[in-house]
């Protein structure tokens, strides 16, 4: 009986990971079409646990709502493709804590995505589109 349920969620996980990487390429040709950040979502009410639970991101009517200094720090990024704390303050003229906390909250709202790099100094978040 193990076996056989190990065979069937073996069977489920492969499903997800192909719907995954459907929503993915998706995902892309529209960021490809609208330039705008692009996500779907991949949940059931009936599973607890996806692996991969895919942010829900603004549409292009949620941006008149950004700050001026937010629309700057998107088109900064975007001219730049990523960006650190300390380079979007020196960029800014703003200290390093409010850089982070402008790029926290659009990263929050899904304009952004983010990943740690290795540096001498031990590791630090970039920020990109």
């Amino acid at each position: 009986m193990s076996k056989k349920l190990d065979e069937i969620l073996s069977n489920i996980e492969k499903r997800i990971k192909a719907i995954e990487s459907r929503l993915e390429r998706i995902e892309r040709a529209l960021e490809s079409i609208s330039r705008t950040p692009v996500s779907l979502e991949l949940t059931h009410p009936g599973i607890e646990r996806v692996p991969r639970i895919y942010r829900v991101q603004p549409s292009p009517s949620m941006a008149f709502e950004l700050t001026p200094t937010e629309r700057e720090v998107l088109r900064i990024i975007e001219d730049k493709r990523e960006v650190t704390a300390n380079e979007l303050a020196k960029l800014l003229g703003i200290s390093t804590s409010s850089a982070t906390r402008y790029l926290r909250g659009l990263y929050r709202l899904g304009f952004i995505r983010r990943k740690e790099r290795r540096s001498k100094g031990g590791k630090e978040i970039v920020y990109y589109r």
